[in-house]
Formats: structure tokens, sequence, C-alpha cells
């Protein structure tokens, strides 16, 4: 993960900055505080991998970890499931308003819900979708939200049907 901070491929630090949780972030931008402010550099060793961090790296690193912003939370929107991909896990849902997000079914999902698809329709239904949403922000790009699907709740009269409560 610090190697992609360091990378001089910016490809390689969003790549990385995209899988962070924000916890993870802030250890990182840490460590990279504690040894920029002490003009250090570093070596990485894993496996075959055998990585020096020159002045420079730790600069480009450093600079990152200051100017990005990772945060994550949970939202509950209303609107339309479009579709899951089951085998991928991935999902498209529009908003009430037009909005289509996309992303990953989580774990939490829950394999009832894949077994259900297959016999019944989701698509094109109503439902209140619970999302987790990561929001990462870099220097000089547009801000970037992730979601994946944590849970379908289904309105009918009078009550709420969870995907999960079967």
């Amino acid at each position: 993960m610090i190697s992609g901070f360091a990378a001089e491929d910016d490809r390689q630090f969003s790549s990385v900055i995209e899988e962070l949780s924000p916890r993870v972030f802030t250890s990182i931008r840490k460590f990279l505080n504690f040894v920029h402010s002490d003009r250090a550099t570093f070596r990485l060793v894993e496996g075959d991998t055998d990585l020096r961090v020159n002045l420079e790296g730790v600069e480009r690193a450093w600079q990152r970890a200051e100017h990005s912003r990772v945060d994550e939370d949970q939202i509950a929107v209303m609107g339309r499931l479009l579709g899951v991909i089951p085998i991928h896990r991935r999902f498209e849902f529009e908003v009430d308003g037009g909005q289509v997000i996309s992303g990953r079914v989580g774990e939490e999902f829950g394999h009832s819900y894949l077994e259900r698809i297959s016999t019944e329709q989701f698509a094109g239904r109503r439902w209140r979708a619970l999302l987790y949403r990561k929001l990462i922000e870099k220097i000089g790009r547009p801000p970037i939200q992730s979601y994946v699907l944590l849970k379908l709740e289904e309105e009918t009269p009078g009550t709420v049907r969870t995907e999960d409560s079967q």
C-alpha cells in the first residue's frame, strides 16, 4: 500500500487509495508524516520485492497523503433496482430523482438474496437500499464515490419486508 503512495505512476496510487479504509489511510498518513518530517528514506521488503523509497518518493507519498481524504458512511436511498449480476457481485440502482449508482454487492447482502434472485423478480421494483458509501478526494481530481449494496427492503402496504426476513 505504501509503495502505491510513493509510485511515480499516479494510477498505482489511485488503485491503492480506492481500496483503503479510512482507518488504514489515517495510519499511512501518520507514518508518511513521521518519515517526511525527519527527512528520512525507507526500504520495503516483502517476499521477492525489495523497494527503496528515496527522498523524492517520500515527498511524493507525503504530498498525496496530505492532499487526499477517504471517508465512509452508510446511507439509505429509495429507488428502483435496475439489476444485479450475481457472479460478479455487482448492482445498478436508480435513486429517486434519476441518478444511477452502481457498485459491488456486499458479503452481508447474504446468499439468500442471490439464491432468491433466480426465482423472484427483483429488478424494476421499488426498494429502500442500505448502502456503504466511500468518498475519495484527491488533489486536482473530482471526488470518487463507490458503493456496496448491504441490504434491500421492499415497501409493501403496512409493512416493510427485508431480504433477510424469511
